[in-house]
């Protein structure tokens, strides 16, 4: 729970989750560093709430692979 950790904490964590999105690889790369940001964003108390998984998170947002766009 977020009310556990200290705002140091929750500072570290959200450092963490930025470092993790610039370094994401792989076919589903760009939802997980849109993820990890949005988990930093939360942890730093800028959105109310975050999806517990990264497919519902995309199904939130409406995100589609950039190859199921077009």
């Amino acid at each position: 729970m977020l009310i556990l950790l200290s705002s140091g904490e929750r500072e570290v964590a959200a450092e963490w989750y930025e470092n993790s999105a610039a370094r994401t690889a792989g076919d589903q790369a760009d939802l997980a560093r849109l993820y990890n940001l949005e988990r930093a964003r939360f942890l730093r108390g800028q959105v109310s709430r975050i999806a517990r998984r990264a497919p519902d998170f995309a199904a939130e947002v409406g995100y589609r692979k950039t190859a199921d766009k077009a």
